[in-house]
């Protein structure tokens, strides 16, 4: 978690990383979708750490 800043900004760069969307890409791959990336918001945030948010995976056909 950054010290100063958005923890939805900082969940969403984290999640939408390519070591995270790969594992949605291979899953979702052979139904002829590709995936974008991840939006959250609503984090939530206890000793530091994002515990909770709402989070949606953008797909698109292939």
């Amino acid at each position: 978690m950054p010290a100063a800043g958005s923890a939805n900004a900082y969940v969403n760069r984290v999640l939408s990383a390519a070591a995270v969307t790969q594992v949605f890409a291979r899953a979702s791959g052979s139904a002829g979708l590709k995936v974008g990336r991840m939006d959250c918001e609503k984090v939530r945030v206890a000793e530091g750490l994002p515990i909770d948010a709402f989070c949606w995976l953008e797909l698109a056909a292939k």
